[in-house]
């Protein structure tokens, strides 16, 4: 990757894949996790709901197996992104503009124990969890309860990486944050009160 523009297309490429991860998790999280008690229990009483968090969730494993899984079939892949600028970066127009020290370092990040073992756990929910549907309800939630607070670890690494891979080539400063309009909430919010109104005989 010896140009600005081809490293631009895999970055912006790498860079959707991550965004639709995060709006899958945001869903799924709060989905799960509701703001109030109300939210909650039109979270749990709607059948439409529960399928949605569940597809949510494994949506957002799904994305983020692509950016961290080591496989050939995986064309815009963050570790494989990073392994070529290493691989390239004597022969590239760019490298005064960040230092191979800061590349490693990333790949270093990204090889911790720690880290390892969510990316691990993460393609094995994939794997198993996700290609096999014959699991028991309750095995799922509590698995995806656990995850969240591994993919959250993942997802501020995968953030941090991206933003200063943006700043360093581009001069360029990315927002992650979903708006608040755009958040799960809203659902919740509207399937409760239809039921409100169907209660009270408003509608029918």
């Amino acid at each position: 990757m010896e140009t600005l523009d081809d490293l631009k297309i895999e970055l912006e490429s790498i860079l959707n894949i991550y965004v639709n991860a995060k709006i899958f998790f945001q869903d799924a999280e709060y989905l799960h996790n509701p703001d109030t008690e109300k939210e909650k229990k039109t979270a749990d009483r709607s059948f439409f709901i529960r399928r949605a968090r569940i597809a949510a969730w494994r949506s957002a494993i799904i994305e983020l197996c692509k950016l961290y899984q080591e496989s050939r079939n995986e064309n815009y892949n963050l570790i494989k992104l990073l392994n070529s600028l290493i691989l390239d970066y004597e022969s590239t127009e760019w490298k005064r503009k960040i230092t191979k020290k800061t590349i490693e370092g990333f790949l270093k990040e990204i090889n911790k124990p720690q880290i390892q073992t969510i990316r691990n756990n993460i393609k094995t929910m994939r794997d198993t969890e996700i290609a096999h549907t014959d699991r028991q309800k309750d095995s799922e939630n509590k698995k995806i309860a656990i995850a969240f607070k591994e993919i959250r670890v993942l997802m501020e690494l995968t953030e941090k990486i991206i933003q200063e891979l943006k700043s360093n080539f581009f001069n360029t400063h990315q927002i992650f944050d979903m708006p608040e309009s755009e958040k799960a909430g809203g659902i919740l919010n509207i399937i409760g009160k239809y039921w409100e109104l169907r209660h009270e005989g408003i509608i029918h």
